[in-house]
């Protein structure tokens, strides 16, 4: 079975594909969703910094909460995930495709047009990329996709 075959299986019985990609040389760990854009009308979401299995406990969790009906959105806040405080930006197409390539393969030739979200992982203190003091390690490993010039 195909990749694209398991998505097409997990999106049938799930309504959603979370993708886990491994930590490589230069590149942090990172994870994303296919399917949200076709059975919710909701953005796909792309998280860096967690393992596959951390990554597919929180995207499940957050999923819960799409398919309760809430609706994720740039700028948005939600404190209910995981212990911790989770923030949500917008991010350009060209910056997602660069992770997101299932997600991009997957919806090319289709009647959908995803839009897609950055979960944001607070540091060990719960600053965010924006406010003052925010952890230089924890930058490294979470590449801030929404501030990459849109094309």
């Amino acid at each position: 079975m195909s990749v694209q075959d398991n998505i097409q299986k997990h999106i049938e019985t799930m309504g959603h594909s979370i993708i886990g990609v491994d930590a490589e040389e230069d590149e942090p760990p990172f994870a994303y969703t296919i399917g949200l854009t076709e059975t919710y009308d909701h953005p796909e979401i792309l998280v860096f910094c967690l393992d596959a299995d951390s990554a597919k406990i929180i995207l499940n969790n957050v999923i819960s909460e799409i398919e309760d009906g809430e609706v994720l959105s740039d700028g948005m806040y939600l404190s209910r995930m995981a212990n911790l405080p989770i923030a949500f930006k917008a991010i350009p197409f060209d910056a997602a495709k660069e992770f997101a390539c299932q997600a991009v393969y997957r919806y090319e030739d289709s009647p959908f047009t995803p839009q897609f979200l950055q979960l944001v992982l607070p540091d060990q203190e719960g600053k965010f990329p924006w406010d003052r003091d925010y952890s230089e390690e924890m930058r490294e490993m979470q590449p801030e996709l929404w501030s990459v010039t849109r094309h």
